[in-house]
C-alpha cells in the first residue's frame, strides 16, 4: 500500500483573500482521492496545484460552516 499524501488546497478563512482560499485538504491513499471540507475557491486551488478535479473519488464534509 502506498503512503498517504495530504495536500493543503486552502487554509484561509471566510474573509476573501487574493492569495488564500477557504480550508480544504486532499487526501490521496492508493487509488482513493478524498477531498475534505470543500469550500469556495477549492476547485481553483486544486487547478493551481495541478490536481485534477476529475480524479477525486470521495468528498467528506465534516460539518457545515460558511467558509
Amino acid at each position: 500500500m502506498s503512503r498517504p499524501r495530504v495536500t493543503v488546497i486552502g487554509s484561509g478563512t471566510l474573509r476573501p483573500s487574493a492569495v488564500r482560499s477557504s480550508p480544504c485538504h486532499l487526501l490521496e491513499v492508493g487509488q482513493a482521492s478524498v477531498l475534505l471540507d470543500i469550500g469556495p475557491g477549492s476547485v481553483h486551488g486544486m487547478a493551481r496545484l495541478g490536481k485534477a478535479w476529475g480524479s477525486v473519488t470521495h468528498v467528506l464534509l465534516s460539518h457545515y460552516h460558511t467558509d
